[in-house]
């Protein structure tokens, strides 16, 4: 039960409430998620304001920590690692989702009517247009024959030897190519060549991409844009993982 007592001292009024006060309210976490550069980004945006000391964004190099995660392509600011409260800042290099479709390097094979849908729209990745026009000609008219050979020799309990040749014209096929895009979100776009493997089973045939060069492309790229990021961290405590 709440009772209200009033009190006016010099015609000022003051009310004293009696009962269950409200539930506190704490501020909110402040987590942002962006591209690799946010860390650096969010550096740069706050030089110079006026975040006062004690304040969730206030920046103290003294406390704050960058933490460097490329096995994971991460990098976070922990404003204040001993605040549950404090702000974090994660930036993530993340691969192209155009790249990620074609499953280049990957376990996955893609049969002639998948390949030639992602041929056909793809286009504007290919270096050379002329040579996804080529391209995609080529395995539209691809000739895939099938012969089958029955042996009828059994052995009286039911055993019988089957045979099966699949043929594949594969002399007039183009059987590497070279893309032109951004491996990673965001980064400028890189030139690599990729191969087209197949393989004839007994029902069909199924291709796959494999690129040694887009291996080399990561692994370059990626070293290259965290040493870029961390050279705008000086002065902060900096952990490698």
């Amino acid at each position: 039960m709440k009772s209200e007592l009033t009190i006016t001292p010099k015609g000022d009024t003051i009310n004293i409430l009696e009962g269950k006060a409200l539930e506190p309210k704490h501020p909110l976490a402040l987590k942002i998620i962006g591209q690799i550069e946010s860390v650096n980004t969010y550096l740069t945006a706050r030089r110079g304001t006026q975040q006062l000391p004690g304040t969730l964004q206030y920046i103290d190099k003294d406390v704050a920590v960058i933490t460097m995660d490329e096995a994971n392509m991460t990098i976070t600011l922990d404003v204040d690692p001993n605040n549950p409260f404090g702000t974090e800042v994660v930036g993530k290099l993340e691969f192209n989702p155009d790249l990620l479709s074609w499953c280049i390097n990957k376990d996955k094979k893609f049969t002639r009517e998948q390949l030639i849908t992602l041929l056909k729209f793809n286009r504007r990745f290919f270096a050379d247009p002329s040579q996804h026009r080529i391209m995609l000609d080529a395995y539209q008219k691809l000739n895939l024959t099938g012969q089958t050979n029955f042996k009828n020799e059994t052995d009286g309990r039911g055993n019988k030897d089957l045979a099966f040749k699949k043929t594949i014209d594969s002399s007039t096929i183009p059987t590497d190519f070279t893309l032109e895009m951004p491996v990673f979100k965001g980064q400028p776009a890189k030139k690599f060549r990729v191969e087209i493997c197949l393989d004839a089973t007994d029902a069909s045939v199924m291709f796959w991409f494999e690129s040694v060069e887009l291996i080399e492309v990561i692994e370059t790229d990626r070293k290259k844009i965290f040493n870029d990021q961390v050279a705008g961290y000086a002065d902060f405590a900096i952990i490698w993982k």
